[in-house]
């Protein structure tokens, strides 16, 4: 069975906290064990300033964080909240599906 990370993601903006919290998901998946190239989830639903592209760049900072760390990497949140909030288009093209 695969398995698979979810990290409540709350940092807004703000780049310098979106990387500290991609540290905290690695350090938090190899605590417990979760191999290279799992999934780790990033749940994107709170915090959002009325920037969307700063909203973007922090979320983007994040993926990239856990991607060099080994790790896949997938956004979730809510579509409403996407749409208003994030350029997910920009995501879809830098990251694709999972």
């Amino acid at each position: 069975m695969n398995v698979g990370s979810y990290f409540w993601g709350q940092f807004g903006a703000n780049k310098t906290q979106a990387a500290n919290m991609a540290d905290m998901a690695v350090n938090d998946a190899k605590r417990v064990g979760l191999k290279e190239g799992s999934v780790i989830a990033l749940d994107y639903e709170d915090g959002a300033t009325r920037d969307k592209a700063a909203n973007t760049e922090a979320i983007m900072v994040f993926m990239k964080a856990i991607e060099k760390s080994n790790y896949k990497v997938m956004l979730y949140s809510g579509a409403y909240y996407m749409k208003t909030n994030i350029d997910y288009e920009k995501i879809g093209k830098e990251f694709g599906a999972v």
